[in-house]
C-alpha cells in the first residue's frame, strides 16, 4: 500500500473504483506499468496518470503514465504555457467528476466522433479532485493552441519519443476521410 494513502484517507469520497474502459486495451487487463518508464505503477509513490483517447468510438491511444514521468514532461513546457493552460481550465471547466460528457463545452460522450478521457489513479483506485477529465477534440485542440509554438514542438517531439506517434499520423474516419490526430498529454 501507497504510505501516502493514510493521508487521504479521510477524504474517503476522493476514492473510487477505476471506471470500466480503463484497462490496457492492448493487454486486456489494468495497466501494471508505466508507459514511459515501465515502473510498476502500483509501487508509484504518488500515483499515475491513465488517458484515452477515441476516434470514432476507436481508441487510437492509450496510456498509463507515472508521477515522475507526467513532471518530467511537465518540466518541457514553457511557464507562459503552463499558465495559458491552467487559464483555460479555469475558464472554461464547466463540471467535474463525470466521464460522459466534455467538461467544457458539455456535449455528452455518445455525442462526440473524438474525445480524451483522464483519470488520476493511486493503489489501482481512481482519484477524483482534478480528474477525471473529459475533452471533445475541438475543446483539446482549442486547449492545444493556448500552448505556445516551442511547447507545442516540444510536446508532439516527446509524444513521438514515447509513444511512437510520428508527425501526421492519420486515423481513418467512418466517412472514408482521414484526420490527423496527436493526443494532448495533459
Amino acid at each position: 500500500m501507497n504510505p501516502f494513502r493514510g493521508i487521504f484517507e479521510r477524504f474517503k469520497a476522493m476514492w473510487q473504483p477505476i471506471p470500466p474502459g480503463f484497462d490496457s486495451f492492448e493487454h486486456g487487463e489494468p495497466f501494471r506499468l508505466c508507459s514511459v518508464c515501465s515502473c510498476d505503477l502500483n509501487d508509484s509513490r504518488w500515483g499515475y496518470l491513465i488517458q484515452k483517447s477515441y476516434i470514432a468510438d476507436r481508441l487510437i491511444f492509450e496510456c498509463a503514465i507515472c508521477t515522475s514521468c507526467c513532471k518530467a514532461f511537465g518540466k518541457e513546457m514553457s511557464r507562459p504555457s503552463k499558465k495559458a493552460v491552467r487559464k483555460f481550465v479555469r475558464k472554461n471547466r464547466q463540471v467535474k467528476g463525470v466521464l460522459d460528457q466534455c467538461h467544457f463545452c458539455l456535449l455528452p460522450v455518445r455525442e462526440l466522433t473524438e474525445y480524451s478521457q483522464i483519470i488520476d489513479c493511486m493503489d489501482g483506485e481512481m482519484l477524483v479532485w482534478q480528474h477525471p477529465l473529459v475533452f471533445c477534440g475541438d475543446c483539446e485542440t482549442d486547449l492545444y493552441n493556448c500552448l505556445s509554438k516551442s511547447t507545442r514542438d516540444d510536446h508532439d517531439r516527446w509524444m513521438d519519443e514515447n509513444f511512437g506517434l510520428p508527425p501526421g499520423v492519420e486515423i481513418d474516419l467512418p466517412d472514408g476521410t482521414k484526420a490527423p490526430r496527436k493526443p494532448m498529454l495533459i
